[in-house]
């Protein structure tokens, strides 16, 4: 018997508690020192964990709030007017604002415009309900029907994609694990001196070693802060990801077993598994003030690497038919592995908010409806939070028993490029004017307040 190993960066090192003014990012917990490990409750998903959220969304939310919604609107302008009541107050946001009148995704954007006497607005579009802590501190949904037990959107992530745009290297959103180049050299060169591994016990104190040897690996979280609420759960996503392909953490959905399990004799000794943005084109209606926001959101890519002597990794040009069909069963699983694993929900939430606030900036939504957003892009007068940034994770490993020794490091990351994300979806426009009919009948319901069902 031989055994195959895999190598990555995994997140597996105590820390304390995360700091509440990052918005308690739910799945992670960040010592002073920037080091990320994982958080496990029991109780999580469980009826107590649900009644716990009702017994939430009952005490601190309205109560048409909590009904469950198909099409929920968060009026843009008229939220921006009630922040800046509160913070002319004094006060901070409250349940309602910091997490978008409990949306769980972002479905449509639609544009009033304005008239002499009165400014438009931009107005979100999507499922909503009431909301509550689950045993990890995520708000998720309360809402009936596919979209409970989803986290709902978070304020302060809006706010993150809105701002920095400009300063965004190559318009890029995303987060990056990476080993140190000199210690994966020495990783490699201890490697290059192995003979054949003929038991798991004899691997795992090898692969151990190696793991020592690798270390610390860096986090690197661009384009929002990266200690924000946004940036802590890109890295969440990240983490759970490699967690899963390892083997460490099941996936909860029976048909994405892990990439271990999947590797066979032969396989390449470095892999690389990022996720990218995956829509269906964007509906337009003919006059442009209608998007609809449609597909899955996410997909998985690979490709195997190369590892220079000095560490330093390329695209070996090829890709291993083990990273080809976990990508895959990856990407096919999104909406169930969602549905059973919050992060990823979470996500895609993000990845719609990026894309949002790019629409906003290339189609000039908020110019289009004669107003002129304020206190959402002013980062002085409201701050995104921040709290520690996650900086380093140590090195995990797992092992399988195969017919061939194969040594394995698993990198990665997800990212998002909203320009291209949209651009690659391209558009279809509303043939049939269901979504202007849509736009017209939502906009015609709205009141005083920003959100409205």
């Amino acid at each position: 018997m031989r055994v195959s190993l895999l190598l990555a960066a995994s997140l597996l090192v105590p820390a304390t508690a995360l700091a509440q003014n990052n918005g308690n990012a739910g799945g992670v917990l960040i010592d002073p020192a920037g080091a990320l490990t994982a958080r496990y409750d029991k109780t999580l998903g469980t009826k107590l964990d649900r009644d716990r959220q009702a017994a939430f969304a009952a005490q601190n939310l309205p109560a048409d709030l909590n009904a469950s919604s198909d099409a929920r609107k968060v009026s843009l302008r008229k939220l921006e007017a009630a922040l800046a009541a509160a913070t002319a107050a004094g006060q901070e946001p409250d349940e309602t604002m910091l997490h978008l009148a409990g949306l769980t995704r972002i479905e449509a954007i639609l544009v009033q415009p304005g008239t002499a006497e009165e400014p438009g607005d931009v107005v979100l579009v999507g499922p909503a309900g009431g909301f509550g802590p689950d045993a990890l501190g995520r708000k998720v949904s309360t809402a009936e029907g596919d979209h409970g037990g989803r986290p709902v959107l978070h304020l302060f992530d809006l706010l993150a994609a809105l701002r920095g745009g400009d300063a965004r290297q190559d318009g890029a959103i995303g987060c990056s694990i990476d080993p140190v180049p000199e210690r994966q050299a020495a990783m490699a060169r201890a490697t290059a001196g192995l003979g054949a591994v003929r038991s798991v016990s004899q691997a795992a104190g090898i692969y151990r070693k190696l793991a020592e040897i690798l270390g610390e690996q860096t986090i690197r979280i661009y384009g929002v802060p990266a200690g924000s609420h946004f940036g802590v759960t890109l890295a969440e996503a990240d983490y759970r990801m490699k967690l899963i392909a390892l083997g460490l953490e099941p996936s909860g959905v029976r048909a994405l077993p892990s990439h271990l399990a999947l590797i066979g004799p032969g396989a390449n000794s470095a892999q690389r598994f990022f996720i990218v943005a995956d829509y269906e084109p964007v509906a337009v209606n003919a006059n442009r003030t209608a998007f609809a926001l449609r597909g899955q959101r996410l997909r998985m890519m690979t490709e195997d690497e190369a590892i220079a002597a000095d560490g330093s990794r390329r695209d070996a040009g090829q890709r291993g038919q083990s990273n080809v069909a976990w990508a895959n069963r990856f990407t096919e699983q999104v909406p169930a592995l969602a549905a059973e694993r919050p992060i990823f929900a979470q996500l895609q939430s993000l990845y719609d908010l990026a894309v949002t606030a790019e629409l906003l900036r290339a189609e000039r939504l908020a110019e289009q409806a004669g107003w002129t957003p304020g206190l959402l892009l002013d980062e002085a007068a409201l701050p995104v939070p921040v709290g520690p940034a996650p900086k380093t994770v140590p090195t995990a490993f797992n092992t399988k028993s195969t017919g061939r020794t194969v040594v394995g490091l698993i990198s990665g990351g997800v990212s998002i490029r909203p320009a291209d994300a949209l651009r690659e979806a391209g558009q279809t426009p509303d043939s049939g004017g269901d979504l202007e009919q849509a736009r017209a009948d939502a906009l015609a319901a709205a009141g005083a307040r920003w959100w409205w069902d």
